[in-house]
């Protein structure tokens, strides 16, 4: 949501962050706005916002600075040796290219993209990232993350479960505020499907990996290899905080 804040803020307090927890903080960005009401109530009924790129750039300046301030330079506190790693979200070619040209990491959230076709053309923009990737002051490799709904269960019928509350909440009816809260599974059994709706979460389907562990394993290899992405951000977005714990515990179990 960068269009909401400015570069320097956010530089300083990620440095604030990287000089208390270091190397454990990543900075990551993007341009979506938000719903109707989040855009009203950060920036009021009639926002302007500046070039994105430009705001980038800025920010990844500010984040890397390490002059001290003076008369005639500014100054970003605190001062740290080790920045932290800076990723774009990215669903397009064009900001696919940002990053490559300002030596970022590129984020692709396959999670919000429409449907297969879509994800298989952030293929083509990952390609594009790596081919025209620059090194920069943020000190990064060409690195690609891609990040995921990840469903972990102990069984079939416990999956099916979950996933069908993520379904119906993926629907994002009003704006996503159709429901107080994130669905629960009961809460997702009785709600009513109509025509469109089923056709909306059929075309989900690709944006999220769900089954047991060993289901769940071949799938993430698959997605792992066929976009060749250095790191998985997992969104293990379902009913619960416990059933959430329980999908990154399964998943450390396969992979840790």
């Amino acid at each position: 949501m960068l269009p909401h804040y400015r570069p320097y803020k956010i530089a300083e307090h990620f440095r604030m962050m990287a000089a208390l927890y270091p190397n454990r903080i990543d900075l990551g960005i993007g341009n979506n706005p938000g719903t109707t009401m989040v855009k009203q109530a950060l920036d009021g009924i009639n926002p302007t916002y500046d070039s994105y790129d430009e705001s980038i750039s800025l920010l990844r300046d500010y984040l890397t600075i390490k002059d001290k301030p003076s008369a005639h330079t500014l100054g970003v506190q605190p001062h740290i040796d080790h920045f932290p790693e800076m990723w774009l979200l990215s669903s397009s070619a064009t900001s696919a290219k940002i990053a490559a040209e300002l030596g970022i990491g590129l984020s692709v959230g396959t999670f919000l993209l429409p449907d297969i076709n879509a994800i298989h053309a952030a293929k083509d923009n990952i390609d594009i990232y790596k081919k025209h990737f620059q090194a920069s002051t943020i000190k990064m490799d060409a690195k690609v993350m891609a990040s995921v709904f990840v469903i972990v269960a102990d069984n079939e019928a416990e999956v099916a479960a979950l996933q069908h509350a993520l379904d119906v909440w993926l629907l994002g009816k009003l704006q996503f505020a159709e429901f107080e809260h994130f669905p629960s599974v009961d809460t997702a059994q009785k709600y009513k499907l109509n025509d469109r709706d089923k056709e909306v979460i059929q075309a989900h389907q690709a944006r999220i990996i769900a089954g047991t562990q060993e289901q769940v394993k071949a799938q993430l290899d698959d997605f792992i290899a066929t976009f060749e992405v250095d790191e998985v951000l997992v969104a293990p977005l379902i009913p619960g905080i416990e059933q959430r714990c329980k999908t990154l515990k399964l998943l450390a179990e396969i992979y840790l």
